[in-house]
């Protein structure tokens, strides 16, 4: 009976309330008994360097408030298990960190992740940047190899973010202009996903070459799809790849795409476009300067879009225990 109860209650939630549930529910199963210091000591044992040159040669240097601290025999410098991660700096605990990645994950506000670990809402935006900024690290080494399906898609420029400073009022130019920003994305069949900024308006094999040139494994890759973009088959030509196009409205059309296309089509770039799209606009735009980060997360979801939340939630902690970078300037 009461579970019924707890089925009625749970369906009158909205959208958001149900993220935040289900974020609840799985960081309960994903936090263990281990600090937030032990899960970085254990994660680093085995191939512990130093941060600041990569040098192996390190020997112990003392504790510090019951940690221990390590002193680098090349570059004499000292640093402890969190220096240069995304913890530097942090006194919060594994659950509320393992709950904050769970929630960005399920889309739910700054603000009432706030509300939900009783954290200030710019230690939640700063967080957020330190984690976006991992996953672009991580994302711009990924390759796509097999056979790829390419397309663009553009996002208004946005001034979110540019207070106190003059802003001229112009007329919004139709169609694909200098006012759009051009973001080329890349998926393979082996669920590799690439997005790259191409700069604004229109695409140009120019551009291609200067972004998307090391995004592909070129002896690994057999076929490209893509629309009747002239960019494409200019800048593929050069790389000796087969290329398959077509309009846009025949990728759309299934019925044709059945009789003629069959399994080649560019559904998963367009899905990833499609979320894309929805996301920016559940954060109510984004500053630009950040936008390409935020797409980045986009096609990490998708890249995992196979594993449950929970697994998700235990590699993208993973991946920020063994991640370093500059901590100092998170939002640069």
């Amino acid at each position: 009976m009461v579970f019924e109860q707890i089925k009625e209650l749970i369906s009158s939630l909205n959208e958001e309330q149900k993220n935040i549930l289900i974020a609840e529910l799985t960081s309960k199963k994903t936090t263990s008994n281990k600090s937030l210091y032990d899960s970085l000591k254990e994660n680093k044992q085995q191939y512990f360097c130093c941060p600041h040159c990569g040098s192996a040669h390190i020997r112990k240097d003392g504790n510090v408030y019951e940690k221990q601290r390590f002193e680098c025999c090349d570059c004499k410098k000292k640093f402890g298990y969190q220096t240069k991660t995304i913890f530097s700096g942090t006194w919060k605990d594994k659950e509320k960190w393992t709950s904050f990645i769970n929630q960005t994950i399920s889309h739910v506000s700054i603000r009432n992740i706030a509300e939900n670990l009783q954290v200030s809402k710019n230690t939640i935006l700063d967080w957020r940047h330190k984690l976006i900024k991992i996953i672009g690290i991580k994302m711009d080494k990924v390759k796509l190899q097999d056979i790829i399906e390419v397309d663009d898609t553009y996002f208004k420029k946005s001034s979110k973010g540019l207070k106190g400073m003059k802003q001229t009022k112009k007329k919004a130019l139709r169609g694909i202009s200098r006012d759009k920003l051009c973001f080329t994305t890349g998926v393979d069949r082996n669920n590799n996903v690439v997005c790259v900024f191409n700069g604004y308006g229109k695409n140009s094999v120019e551009k291609m070459q200067k972004c998307f040139s090391d995004k592909i494994d070129v002896e690994k890759t057999m076929l490209v799809l893509c629309d009747k973009d002239s960019a494409y088959k200019t800048f593929f030509d050069m790389f000796r790849i087969e290329i398959k196009q077509s309009k846009a409205e025949n990728w759309m059309n299934h019925s044709l795409k059945r009789k003629s296309k069959g399994i080649y089509n560019i559904n998963s770039v367009n899905s990833l476009h499609s979320m894309m799209k929805e996301i920016i606009r559940d954060y109510r735009g984004v500053q630009q300067k950040y936008l390409l980060n935020y797409l980045q997360l986009c096609c990490w979801m998708k890249q995992e879009s196979n594993t449950s939340l929970i697994d998700k939630v235990k590699k993208m902690f993973y991946d920020l225990c063994n991640n370093t970078f500059k901590v100092a300037s998170p939002r640069c």
